[in-house]
């Protein structure tokens, strides 16, 4: 079939005029046939189907061969391929095929140059050995093909010394096992290994190959050092090591490549600095590095003076380590560079207009996330044009810097953190209306936007945590990313504002002073975040029919609302929901069956509401995937569901404060997700959004964590970035009765555990000393009897613990960490414990005295002396304390200028809270 017609010149007797075949002009044989890519200009992919009949094979004289990019079936075809003895390129890259095996035929082409089989669909290869065949061949191809039944690819290949190019990315390449102690490729000068997580140390055999002049091993789970032996491949042009596992400091033997164009070790574990390598390249007399990409490492110390010898340096990123210092004026004298990113470092100190005098060809730089004061005249215009920027964290303000005027072509802008006080003038307003993505958050920025003003390019867009006020503006269609919490944005939630944006995925305006209804949000099927909490909105949930409306919706946050009335059933349409937050509101009723339909759940927060009825037993049946619930604060009766202790992922159980009542089941502890330690993960309670990193934003600000409010150590934390790695069980101030399950002190992982203000009876678990991860431990208010179990003693990690308002008798234990915790009021109400901290001394035990002094004066001096010595050398320690503190805040600059910066944020958060807390007590009063 040719659906785009491009075999239409393929009639008459004479082929030699067809489209795609050539002939040589002494004999009139055909010699080329090419129906890839090349003769079709940009027409659509595939470009022909059907099966390749093996009479083609008749064509002997044929040289050249390309049939790449069509949806043809070769498998009649390929096992006559032998008789083409003349081949000398052959292209069936890309072609969809129904599933063949590669035939041993192709060994008999001996002159073969060219061989690119890569992204060939559902071909099979599981042997190598016909390479040995092909004598000639120059070029091999078999990227993105399957090989992991080829345990001897590398003796197979090693038996070609031809090759000069071999690609094999993505192959799936079985780790070498074996050593080769002779390697044959002594003309190989392109070879790329990319992408087979072959998890091993890089093996020795790859540095024997000096002639290679390109080499990427990127994403192959290498781990170990970088061997010194790589600094002996001195053709190396290109080198690429990122996305590994390496380790250990980058050796100096590498600066002996002086050929080197491009050097990307970025997304390892590698360590020490960069100096050393810097000066062995100083010994190359001209440097030709282009682009030099370490980002992702932990390398720390400074920044070279000596960078500028890389002259023809165009991209530089030592993004994500641990560098630290001043940064050097002398990379101002990178006149090639384009792109600089320094970003997420503890560099500190001022920049200057030297620092970028002659880098007039500079399109992109980020600062972001460092200790830097940038020191640049009013007066200024830079030698640049930058289309991206980021300075997050750094210190710009209080005003906006008068030199962004001149940035015309700016399409991406993170100015974060960077101290900005006040009004935007309008001339920022104009250049940023042409910006694709803007992050001004964290400052106090304050004013009205324009209603006309609309962000008419932009697509991300956050000006959290500033002090904006007035009616929400009306955005670009184009947005897909807005965030305007935390700010004083008032009224109502005009339905135009939503409807302006179609492609919105993450909508975030917590903490504002928005009222009224929640408008209907039921026909955005792109959204995936939708956080309204924090503000005063009233009324009922929004109820959204068919299975279309909010598809994609993963997390939902109306929170702290007012919001009334029940959940209603039409929830059970949010398939994709992950994360849930209603609580504080007025919600009632009971949690709906509907719900139970959204199977992705991971959290939901139902908490200080006034939802009644049984604990539904379909959440452990149904939402497998649920690693925290909170409940907190409702009307909830009868007993906890066996099916509860079902869910092996959950973390954080709190049904605290509610009318709950009956035994807890010893199926508790079977809760796996408290036994097992939680490995930190990155992403699992992170927006769903895809935000990738650039280098103006930071993905801190571009992404939308969770949190939740837990009590723990007797008051209320709200936990955020370490939720994925705590354990947490609050069962306090409800019904339950009977014993204290064994069970409970399976779950080693606990960190919190709450049963306070219950009906508890019988004695505290003798095993409650295996809970070693236990920080914080509340039995109060319950009718406990008997004594303290002397492994109470062994919880190592406890620092709160209240026992009080029990029946409890005996001795207190003693011993290593409950020696720390010396308030009588922890034991209070339990009359027949005995021991320290109480004052009460159990039987046998003397009451100790004040010892009686027997030496006359002359002792009673000694201690006045000692006592004036104690303090006059605790008033001395104080004032040098304080004047080590002022001393350094005086003498270092980026120092104060971060002290400061610190407690500015901390006050205009304080300040923030509590106008927004009158505010919204005075609206609720009218």
């Amino acid at each position: 079939m040719d659906p785009a017609n491009v075999l239409s010149s393929w009639h008459g007797d004479d082929c030699c005029n067809w489209r795609g075949v050539g002939c040589d002009a002494r004999t009139g044989h055909v010699v080329l046939l090419d129906l890839g890519p090349s003769m079709y200009h940009g027409d659509s992919l595939p470009f022909l189907s059907g099966d390749i009949d093996p009479s083609l094979a008749n064509l002997t004289h044929l040289s050249h061969l390309d049939l790449s990019f069509n949806s043809v079936n070769l498998e009649r075809f390929l096992p006559s391929i032998g008789s083409l003895t003349q081949l000398v390129y052959l292209n069936l890259s890309d072609t969809h095929s129904s599933p063949f095996k590669l035939p041993p035929q192709l060994g008999n082409l001996s002159s073969l140059r060219y061989l690119d089989l890569s992204s060939t669909e559902d071909l099979e290869i599981d042997n190598l050995q016909w390479l040995s065949g092909l004598s000639s061949l120059q070029l091999l191809d078999l990227s993105d093909i399957s090989l992991d039944k080829v345990a001897d690819w590398l003796p197979c290949i090693n038996m070609v010394p031809t090759l000069a190019v071999l690609r094999l990315a993505s192959c799936y390449l079985p780790t070498i096992t074996t050593s080769i102690s002779h390697i044959n490729l002594t003309s190989l000068a392109i070879l790329d290994l990319s992408g087979n997580d072959l998890n091993s140390s890089l093996p020795d055999w790859l540095f024997n190959m000096t002639s290679l002049e390109f080499l990427d091993l990127h994403t192959n789970s290498f781990h170990g050092r970088i061997p010194a032996s790589l600094g002996a491949m001195t053709s190396l042009e290109t080198l690429y090591m990122d996305d590994n596992e390496l380790q250990g400091e980058i050796p100096a033997a590498l600066g002996n490549i002086c050929n080197l164009r491009t050097l990307d070790l970025s997304v390892n574990n590698i360590t020490g600095g960069i100096n050393e390598l810097l000066e062995g390249w100083s010994r190359c007399g001209t440097v030709g590095l282009e682009e030099l990409n370490l980002k992702y490492n932990n390398l720390g110390g400074g920044l070279p003076p000596r960078i500028a010898q890389l002259t023809g340096l165009r991209k530089f990123s030592l993004a994500h380590n641990r560098m630290s210092g001043t940064i050097p004026k002398e990379i101002g004298q990178l006149s090639r560079l384009e792109s600089l990113d320094l970003s997420f470092n503890a560099f500190n100190g001022v920049v200057f207009e030297a620092h970028f005098v002659h880098l007039g060809r500079l399109k992109a730089l980020s600062l972001t996330s460092n200790s830097l004061v940038l020191n640049l005249s009013s007066l200024w215009i830079p030698p640049f044009q930058l289309k991206i920027l980021g300075l997050g964290s750094c210190q710009l303000g209080p005003d906006i810097p008068p030199w962004l005027r001149t940035q015309k072509n700016l399409s991406e802008m993170g100015l974060s953190r960077t101290g900005i006080v006040g009004r935007v003038p309008s001339w920022f307003l104009n250049l940023a209306s042409n910006i694709s993505l803007l992050d001004l958050s964290n400052n106090i920025i304050t004013g009205r936007l324009p209603k006309f003003f609309k962000f008419s390019n932009a697509y991300m867009v956050s000006l959290s945590s500033n002090q904006f006020e007035g009616q929400l503006p009306s955005f670009s269609a184009k947005m897909k990313y807005l965030d305007l919490s935390y700010n004083l944005f008032s009224g109502t939630i005009p339905s135009s504002f939503m409807e302006t944006m179609p492609q919105l995925t993450s909508l975030l305006l917590s903490g504002n002073l928005l009222h009224g209804d929640i408008p209907s949000v039921c026909n955005f099927t792109t959204l995936g975040v939708l956080d309204l909490s924090n503000n005063i909105f009233t009324g009922g949930l929004p109820t959204c029919q068919g299975e279309r409306s909010l598809a994609q919706l993963a997390t939902l946050n109306l929170a702290n609302n007012n919001l009334s009335g029940k959940i209603p059933d039409s929830i059970g349409h949010l398939q994709s929901l992950e994360t849930l937050h209603l609580d504080h509101n007025n919600l009632s009723g009971e949690i709906p069956l509907a719900l139970r339909r959204c199977k992705f759940l991971i959290l939901i927060d139902l908490g200080e509401n006034r939802l009644s009825g049984h604990i539904p037993a379909w959440i452990g049946d149904d939402l497998s995937s649920l690693m925290f619930l909170r409940l907190h604060s409702n009307l909830f009766s009868g007993h906890i569901p066996l099916q509860l202790m079902h869910l092996s992922s959950l973390q954080i159980l709190d049904i605290a404060h509610n009318d709950l009542s009956g035994p807890i089941p010893q199926s508790v502890g079977n809760l796996s997700a408290m036994i097992t330690k939680q490995e930190p993960t990155i992403n699992v309670l992170e927006s769903t959004l895809s935000v990738v990193y650039t280098v103006a934003g930071d993905y801190d600000i571009f992404s939308h964590k969770e949190s939740l409010l837990l009590d723990v150590k007797g008051r209320d934390l709200q936990y955020e970035k370490i939720l994925t790695l705590v354990a947490s069980i609050d069962f306090s101030d409800n019904k339950f009765s009977g014993e204290i399950p064994a069970g409970l002190t399976d779950l080693v992982q606990l960190q919190s555990l709450n049963l306070s203000d219950n009906q508890f009876t019988g004695k505290i678990p003798e095993k409650i000393g295996n809970l070693k991860s236990l920080e914080s431990l509340d039995l109060s208010e319950n009718r406990l009897s008997g004594t303290i179990p002397s492994g109470m003693s062994a919880l190592s990690s406890l620092s709160y613990l209240n026992l009080s308002s029990n029946n409890l008798s005996g001795r207190i234990p003693l011993g290593n960490q409950l020696q720390t915790l010396d308030d009588p009021t922890i034991y209070l109400g339990n009359n027949d414990l005995c021991g320290f901290p109480l004052e009460k001394k159990c039987p046998g035990e003397e009451t100790s005295q004040a010892p009686i002094s027997t030496g006359g004066n002359d002792n009673g001096d000694d201690n006045i002396i000692e006592i004036l010595w104690f303090y006059a050398g605790a008033s001395l320690g104080l004032v040098v304390g304080i004047w080590m503190v002022f001393g350094i805040l005086i003498f270092k600059k980026n120092w104060r200028f971060a002290y400061f910066r610190h407690v500015d944020q901390v006050y205009d958060k304080f300040y923030v809270a509590v106008a927004l807390m009158f505010i919204r007590l005075k609206m609720k009063m009218s």
